[in-house]
């Protein structure tokens, strides 16, 4: 156990070491530099899945971030730095949609890009939690999202 502390100070250090990985790989997709002029819901439920692809693993440590952020302003505000990095993302993306004409004109993309990172994340949050359900069923409520997304943001799918 000597050689686990020679590398964290302690549990939190850790936990914030495993959370900032979850993150990272988030911020890897590039949300932003996405092109949905070819076929808009097929980008969405690829880019959902990539980014869900960990929830069954990363599922208890969301869990444990739930609770411990409350009491930790410092971890909420780092858990809060993070999410505004990938609404960042999904607006960018958003606008460069929008640029092409191919979302709906009467959407606020703003507003709407914190809903669906809001929808997004709510995926990690759903109990019993994406740890209890089979593949093929996370498939269909990634799937089921990712159309709806699409569905309200672009004017055609395919």
């Amino acid at each position: 156990m000597g050689t686990f502390y020679g590398y964290f100070h302690n549990k939190r250090q850790v936990f914030l070491t495993l959370f900032a990985s979850s993150f990272e790989a988030l911020l890897a997709l590039r949300i932003d530099q996405l092109d949905f002029s070819a076929q808009p819901r097929q980008v969405m439920r690829e880019t959902i899945r990539r980014a869900m692809d960990k929830a069954p693993r990363d599922y208890g440590l969301a869990r444990a971030w739930r609770e411990l952020a409350p009491r930790d302003p410092q971890l909420a505000d780092y858990h809060a730095r993070l999410h505004r990095l990938i609404r960042q993302q999904v607006r960018v993306a958003f606008h460069h949609a929008a640029e092409q004409g191919l979302t709906w004109p009467d959407i606020d993309l703003d507003v709407t890009s914190d809903i669906v990172t809001l929808l997004v994340d709510s995926l990690w949050e759903w109990e019993p939690g994406p740890e209890h359900l089979t593949a093929e069923q996370r498939q269909q409520y990634y799937d089921a999202a990712a159309d709806m997304i699409a569905r309200g943001v672009f004017k055609r799918l395919e």
